[in-house]
């Protein structure tokens, strides 16, 4: 037996365990990786097509190895290394529930944003090895890649104090082809023995607790969030070899999500006492909760008298169930009986971007107010153009931005999403959002596209900075927030700016008034009545972030 070590660094326990896995894990690999990533246009004459195609071949499944099962994986359904590379810096916003507490200084580390050349980094984990088919076994003992030919499992890794990964290549089961990505997580079996071995008697409670007869059930059903601790794993691969399942029968571990009872959600919210009523919406009311484990949670416990409720959980459900972004807010898990449905979620301590806005307790300030912005269009660029489906929100408003502990906006309520076809780019549809955010042919024609959120996302913008809503009383038949807001650049925006935001004794009043202009210019444009005058959400997204540059090297200048 041959075994290969490459030395990698000491894992700090400080750092999230999947991503010093994704920076320090050796990856095998051969050369040119570098080349297959800026793809077949910068292809130097004397490479031939055919040598380039096997680059590309390997660098892909050498970056799908790599990936992290928690943060990336998505990225896998590309077909070259350059779209897939390309993918990878798309995808740094995203997140699981998993490693949200870690991300952001995870992200930062990696840098991974859309202005920073990572192909440094993308060298610094780079290994050279002689297989190329070799697949990587997480800790969990559960794969986290594919390839596109044989894959030759680990013996064993050895992780933690020692500063070594062993590889080998033992003669144990082989498979091809692409691993079943679900999107809670990668799944697959372990071909790979472990060492060591469980306590019996943990062992034996495990099983017997659940009956004989349902064994194989248990051992071939757990979740993995459930295998936490080594022994656990080491246990199953001994039950396995004890009642007669060979290292290639299917051990798959079934995803199975997170369960809770009606009764431990009564308890977590005190029976959903008026004391931990955090808001009410269209259908239903959201209450904060502390789950058994110690978590606290928001649930959203829909009211089933009222029309649409059935259809608005279904909803919710269905597409929080797939979508992963770090300014979405999460779901937990659900409680649903047919009686009774709630959803819990992520809790976000901050509340919503509304009671911010009209609380004379709270206040933001500018450049808070325009990173909840971007925030929000990073969401929105995430479900127009990122995901497999056009997703459109369509009931884009402040209260439906909830803030985290670190003022990191999170947009929810995806009670009247709607999923575009691949092949259509507007769909019809019954209206039921809120007035004064709709654009005129949703909430005229029921026709509902992409734009229509852009122009929800303008109407939004004007109202978090001018801190008025769309259907104030001050509007009518003459007036609408949009016309006051263009009439207002024309003859003074400082009039209709949020009195505690712009005071002409500032220091910087001129520079935040230039800010807030840029700001409304880009949410006039959004708020064009034709929807194809309007700008897509990406544009907005980039003229956002370069207003905001703008304005932190005009404050740099003038203190400098």
């Amino acid at each position: 037996m041959t075994i290969t070590k490459t030395v990698v660094e000491k894992f700090d326990r400080n750092v999230n365990f999947g991503m010093w896995q994704l920076k320090m894990e050796a990856i095998l690999v051969q050369d040119g990786v570098d080349l297959a990533i800026h793809g077949i246009e910068n292809k130097p004459e004397d490479v031939k097509d055919a040598d380039f195609a096997d680059m590309d071949k390997k660098a892909r499944s050498s970056i799908i190895l790599n990936l992290s099962d928690e943060v990336l994986r998505e990225v896998a359904t590309e077909t070259s290394a350059k779209a897939m590379w390309d993918k990878l810096k798309a995808l740094y916003m995203k997140k699981t529930v998993e490693n949200r507490l870690y991300l952001k200084q995870s992200l930062y580390m990696l840098r991974m944003s859309e202005d920073t050349d990572i192909t440094k980094l993308w060298h610094m984990r780079l290994g050279h090895m002689s297989e190329k088919g070799l697949g990587i076994l997480s800790k969990r003992g559960l794969l986290c890649g594919q390839s596109t030919g044989p894959l030759e499992f680990c013996e064993h890794c050895i992780f933690g104090k020692q500063k070594r990964v062993s590889f080998s290549s033992p003669a144990i089961h082989k498979t091809k082809g692409t691993l079943d990505y679900i999107h809670s997580d990668l799944w697959g079996p372990s071909r790979a023995p472990s060492k060591g071995g469980a306590s019996r008697r943990q062992l034996r409670k495990l099983l017997d607790a659940n009956g004989s007869s349902r064994r194989r059930k248990v051992f071939q059903g757990l979740k993995m969030q459930d295998i936490k601790h080594d022994w656990l794993q080491r246990a199953i691969v001994r039950y396995g070899k004890k009642y007669g399942l060979s290292s290639g029968a299917n051990l798959s571990l079934v995803a199975m999500p997170e369960r809770i009872s009606y009764f431990e959600l009564l308890k977590a919210t005190n029976g959903y006492s008026e004391s931990n009523l955090l808001g009410t919406g269209s259908f239903g009311s959201v209450y904060r909760g502390t789950l058994d484990d110690g978590r606290v949670v928001a649930a959203k416990v829909f009211n089933l008298q009222v029309e649409g409720a059935f259809r608005s959980f279904d909803v919710e459900c269905e597409v929080l169930r797939n979508l992963r972004h770090r300014n979405l807010t999460g779901v937990i898990t659900s409680c649903s009986n047919p009686e009774f449905k709630a959803l819990v979620l992520e809790f976000m301590p901050n509340g919503s971007l509304e009671k911010w806005l009209y609380s004379h307790s709270y206040f933001l300030d500018l450049m808070q107010r325009l990173d909840i912005l971007i925030d929000v269009a990073c969401a929105l660029q995430y479900l127009h153009c990122e995901y497999s489906t056009p997703v459109i929100h369509c009931d884009l408003k402040p209260s439906n931005v909830l803030l985290d502990q670190d003022m990191v906006a999170h947009l929810s309520d995806f009670g009247l999403t709607k999923l575009l076809a691949e092949d259509n780019s507007i769909t019809h549809t019954e209206t039921l959002a809120t007035l004064g955010y709709l654009a005129p042919e949703y909430g005229l024609e029921g026709l509902v596209s992409t734009k229509c959120d852009t122009y929800s996302f303008g109407i939004m913008m004007m109202e978090v900075f001018t801190r008025t809503k769309p259907n104030s009383e001050m509007f009518g038949e003459n007036l609408s927030l949009k016309s006051w807001v263009t009439n207002s650049v024309l003859d003074g925006l400082a009039h209709v700016i949020d009195a505690n935001l712009l005071k002409e004794n500032d220091e910087y009043f001129v520079e935040k008034l230039s800010c807030i202009a840029s700001i409304m210019k880009v949410a006039l444009d959004c708020t064009m009545e034709s929807p194809r005058e309007r700008s897509n959400i990406q544009d907005v997204l980039v003229v956002l972030k370069k207003i905001k540059l703008q304005y932190l090297s005009a404050l740099h200048s003038r203190t400098s």
